[in-house]
C-alpha cells in the first residue's frame, strides 16, 4: 500500500482537513474567551484588546527557544478600580505593543510540528488615560499554548499593571484570557530541518479580574 507521499489526493484531502481543524480550533477558543462570566464592576482591570505583532523565531520548531520580541500595535479599552479605590479609564489606538517571548517551544510529534508552549509579557505603551487624564501604561505577563503552529491559547495570571498619571496604577487580581492567531510569513520548517521563521500574531485579550 502507498503512504500518503505517493498518492497527491490524499496529500491534499489532508492539508484541508489541517486548515479546516486550525480554523475550528481558533473559532471555538475564540467563542470561549468572549463567553468567559463578566467579573463585578469593582474589578480592578476590565475590557479588550485586539493586537497584531510580528516576529521571527531564531530556531523553529525547537524545545529550547530563545528570548524573541513580537512588536507591533494594539487597539482597544481597559478600565476598573485603581489600587485606592479610584476609577480609571485607559484606551489606545494603534499603540505601540510589544509581546516579549521570555522562552517557547513547539513540540515535534512522529514528525509533525503539533503543539508548544510559551511565556513572556505584553508592553503596552502610548495609552491615553481618561480618568484621571494623562498618558498610561500596561504590563501585562502571559502564558499561553499552541496548537498545531497556528492557534495559541492563552492566560493572564494575577500580578499584571496598568500605570496611571499622578503615580497611581491598577493591579489584575484574577487570571484573565486571550487567543491569537499565527501567519507565516516565510515558509515554515519542517521538524526535521529546524531553522529561522517569521510569522505575523493577530489576537484579543478579554480582561475580566
Amino acid at each position: 500500500m502507498r503512504g500518503m507521499a505517493g498518492c497527491p489526493l490524499r496529500r491534499v484531502r489532508f492539508v484541508r482537513n489541517v486548515h479546516a481543524l486550525r480554523a475550528a480550533l481558533y473559532s471555538l477558543a475564540l467563542l470561549l474567551t468572549l463567553m468567559s462570566p463578566s467579573y463585578s464592576a469593582g474589578a480592578s482591570v476590565t475590557g479588550s484588546m485586539t493586537f497584531t505583532c510580528r516576529l521571527t523565531f531564531p530556531v523553529w520548531p525547537t524545545a529550547f527557544g530563545s528570548p524573541v520580541n513580537c512588536s507591533g500595535t494594539a487597539s482597544g479599552l481597559l478600565e476598573g478600580k485603581t489600587t485606592t479605590g479610584a476609577s480609571y479609564q485607559v484606551q489606545g489606538v494603534n499603540v505601540p505593543l510589544t509581546l516579549g517571548l521570555s522562552f517557547y517551544n513547539q513540540k515535534c510529534t512522529a514528525g509533525f510540528s503539533l503543539n508548544g508552549t510559551g511565556g513572556g509579557t505584553f508592553q503596552f505603551s502610548g495609552l491615553t488615560s481618561r480618568n484621571p487624564p494623562g498618558p498610561a501604561t500596561a504590563s501585562l505577563g502571559t502564558s499561553w499554548t499552541t496548537y498545531d503552529s497556528a492557534l495559541i491559547v492563552g492566560l493572564i495570571p494575577p500580578g499584571g499593571t496598568i500605570n496611571l498619571p499622578s503615580e497611581q496604577r491598577a493591579l489584575t487580581t484574577g487570571t484573565s484570557r486571550f487567543t491569537a492567531v499565527v501567519r507565516g510569513l516565510s515558509p515554515e520548517p519542517s521538524c526535521n530541518a529546524p531553522g529561522s521563521w517569521t510569522a505575523e500574531v493577530r489576537g484579543v485579550l478579554v480582561m475580566l479580574s
